[in-house]
């Protein structure tokens, strides 16, 4: 069974992130090649099943935001112990937050709509609810870049900026309208937009389009832009297509990569997107593996692929969560114990 995760965090070597399935909180030992699940049965199920839209390492802690921003847990990495605090309810599964970030000693969760943003403290684990833009805006995607946050509008062309040293917001009218925004970056001073149909759309600061670049992908094949090589290149993983491509930005020219490992493969019957979550080290950005056997690493300066095959979590474990939890059997269609044995199967 392979085992797909959709964020993680990098801390001293290693990886930390929730499982998909179960949302099992794992430490994965890159030089070792090794896992270590980090809590007990109890504590799973104290932190519940789920999906994590991001994860983080706060001191000894991994702290997550559950996909459907219905709670925000928190996992000791040395003793075990688990909590979750509730954030939403009455959510979808799935498309509720923007972004979300840990900034100094606080989760930022930012809602999609209603102009909301979720301030976790770590510390004192207490939960505060404030409104960050009064405009009936919804934005598809965000992204933190040192101080300030930029958060993309799919209903018209504005981009907002929002300042976490002053708190004070602030609206870029793009000249281009977005149809579906899946990433964002920000390249001294001017933003750069990967379009679900392979458009990558390069902005100044006041919103003018300096260049544009087409992928020729179908509409949703690609999900994430990851810059290399000084700023020259990016490498832009899948969506619910298959293919990795690479863009030089200099010369324009697009090449589709081809370098996988010989028994590389996606899971089969995955519909869903294949890449979402990153981490980094000094030398290296880790994207999470949510369909593949093997996981990814992309050196920053050369821009160079590592794979490395994903390591299986003992079914035990998982076999004993779920006989010990009905509920985790009958909460959703995926989690039911029919679908699981099937992937056991294969």
């Amino acid at each position: 069974m392979r085992n797909g995760y959709t964020d993680c965090a990098f801390d001293n070597n290693c990886l930390y992130y929730f499982l998909d399935v179960f949302g099992i909180p794992i430490k994965e030992n890159i030089k070792e090649n090794r896992l270590e699940i980090l809590t007990s049965i109890e504590g799973l199920k104290t932190i519940g099943g789920g999906t994590y839209f991001y994860t983080a390492m706060y001191g000894d802690c991994l702290v997550g935001i559950k996909q459907s921003a219905e709670s925000i847990v928190m996992v000791d990495t040395i003793t075990g112990e688990a909590w979750c605090h509730k954030l939403c309810e009455g959510m979808e599964r799935w498309g509720n937050i923007a972004t979300a970030f840990l900034y100094k000693n606080k989760l930022l969760c930012y809602m999609k709509k209603n102009g909301l943003v979720y301030e976790f403290n770590c510390d004192t684990r207490q939960l505060e609810e404030k409104v960050y833009f009064d405009q009936d805006y919804s934005f598809n995607i965000g992204i933190r870049c040192g101080d300030d946050v930029y958060l993309v509008s799919t209903d018209n062309c504005i981009i907002v900026k929002h300042s976490l040293l002053s708190g004070e917001w602030s609206k870029i009218v793009s000249s281009k309208h977005f149809i579906k925004p899946m990433d964002i970056k920000i390249i001294d001073r001017n933003l750069l937009v990967l379009e679900s149909d392979g458009g990558v759309i390069l902005l100044d600061k006041y919103g003018e389009e300096k260049k544009s670049f087409i992928i020729d992908a179908e509409d949703g094949a690609v999900s994430k832009l990851c810059l290399v090589d000084n700023n020259e290149k990016a490498i832009i993983l899948p969506c619910l297509g298959g293919d990795v491509y690479i863009l030089d930005f200099q010369s324009g020219v697009v090449s589709k990569y081809a370098d996988y490992p010989g028994d590389f493969c996606y899971m089969e019957g995955y519909s869903g997107a294949k890449y979402l979550g990153s981490t980094e080290s000094e030398g290296y950005f880790y994207y999470a593996s949510r369909a593949a056997n093997y996981s990814l690493a992309i050196n920053k300066k050369t821009g160079n692929i590592e794979w490395r095959k994903q390591l299986d979590v003992p079914q035990a474990y998982e076999m004993k969560y779920i006989f010990s939890n009905n509920e985790c059997i009958n909460e959703t269609k995926e989690n039911d114990l029919k679908s699981y044995l099937n992937m056991v199967v294969s």
